[in-house]
C-alpha cells in the first residue's frame, strides 16, 4: 500500500514538471489542462498551490487580468501555502494594470505587513506604494 501513495506523489511532481515545461514554451492550453487536473486531484499537495499560481499566470500573460487575479485568490486555500505571497504580488499587479490603483496599493500593503521576511517582494512593494500613495 505505501509504495502506491510513493508512486502518486512521484506522479504529482512529475506531472507539475510537465505542465511547467509546457508554461515555458508557451503551450499555455496544454499547461492549464494538467494544472487544473493536478488541482482537482489532490489540492493539499505541497504543489497545489504551486500549480494553481502557474494557472494565474497563465491568464496574467494573456493580460487576462480579472481572470487572473480570480485564479491567483484560489492559490490562498491550496497546498503548502508557499506562493501566498507571489500571489499576492501578482494580484496587486493585476489591479495595476486593470487601472485600480487603490486595490492593488491594498495588496501591495498586504505584502508589506504579512510577509515581511519575503525582502525581494516587501521592496518592490514599497516602490509601488511611495510613487502611489
Amino acid at each position: 500500500e505505501k509504495n502506491e501513495e510513493v508512486n502518486i506523489i512521484e506522479d504529482y511532481k512529475y506531472s507539475y514538471n510537465i505542465a511547467v515545461e509546457y508554461y515555458m514554451e508557451k503551450k499555455y492550453d496544454s499547461s492549464l489542462e494538467i494544472l487544473n487536473k493536478l488541482i482537482l486531484f489532490d489540492g493539499e499537495d505541497n504543489l497545489a498551490d504551486n500549480s494553481q499560481f502557474w494557472i494565474g499566470q497563465i491568464y496574467y500573460l494573456q493580460k487576462e487580468y480579472k481572470l487572473a487575479i480570480e485564479e491567483y485568490l484560489k492559490v490562498f486555500t491550496l497546498g503548502d501555502k508557499n506562493k501566498a505571497a507571489d500571489a499576492s504580488y501578482k494580484i496587486a499587479l493585476s489591479y495595476f494594470n486593470l487601472g485600480m490603483i487603490d486595490k492593488a496599493l491594498e495588496y501591495f500593503s498586504i505584502i508589506v505587513s504579512s510577509y515581511p521576511s519575503n525582502i525581494d517582494l516587501v521592496n518592490k512593494s514599497k516602490k509601488y506604494i511611495e510613487r502611489f500613495k
